[in-house]
């Protein structure tokens, strides 16, 4: 069973990484923006100074242009999504920790008292008292009790915010780049290109932390 220590050593963290690599997700988005809305501006231009209608080669390339206009404008809403997805872990991390905070100093605080009137060690996790325990062994153990399971609360919708936060992850889909005949002259078949992976973002669960039941 997870102890308040581990929970709190997990929510006590450095999120300076998590916010570094959100930047990167919002940077990146706003580089595509960019690249797109010259891309199109070009693209409008040309399509007057080169009429596809009058031309099967403009219309080709016009063709070619509006694929990777399109596969630029998906590396930007991707990246976007990327980028809230991103921020929203250590965001949760750090709502986890301001909730933790209160809880864990309190439960300490009452370890002790639990310990002075006899109590056996919790090694943070419930007290457990006996018929013979000490009115004031009783009540601390109460206290430990209530705190455990709020803590374990706070962990628990930390876990289910984490999960949901990385189902917002995606990745850009393959662009099929145009590829150049051996003759040189016109565009051939398509050479798929994949985006480069997604690096993760969410830190992994202790390994002994099991997630609570809800309630």
């Amino acid at each position: 069973m997870t102890s308040i220590e581990d929970m709190w050593q997990w929510v006590n963290r450095d999120l300076s990484p998590h916010y570094q690599q959100a930047n990167s997700w919002k940077k990146t988005s706003e580089l595509y923006g960019l690249y797109q809305s010259r891309l199109q501006a070009f693209r409008d231009k040309l399509a007057i100074a080169w009429n596809p209608k009058n031309s099967k080669a403009a219309e080709a390339y016009l063709t070619r242009l509006d694929e990777l206009i399109k596969a630029v404008k998906d590396v930007d809403e991707v990246a976007g999504r990327n980028y809230q997805a991103a921020v929203d872990i250590p965001n949760a991390i750090a709502e986890a920790k301001y909730k933790l905070k209160p809880i864990y100093d309190k439960y300490k605080a009452t370890a002790g008292d639990f310990t002075k009137a006899g109590g056996s060690s919790t090694g943070g996790t419930y007290a457990n008292t006996t018929s013979s325990s000490s009115d004031d062994a009783k009540k601390a153990a109460g206290t430990l009790n209530d705190q455990f399971y709020a803590a374990q609360h706070v962990m628990y919708t930390l876990s289910s915010d984490l999960s949901a936060s990385r189902t917002g992850l995606g990745k850009p889909a393959p662009y099929a780049a145009p590829q150049r005949t051996d003759g040189g002259g016109d565009i051939g078949g398509d050479r798929t290109m994949l985006p480069p992976p997604i690096p993760p973002v969410v830190p992994a669960m202790p390994p002994n932390y099991t997630p609570p039941p809800p309630g």
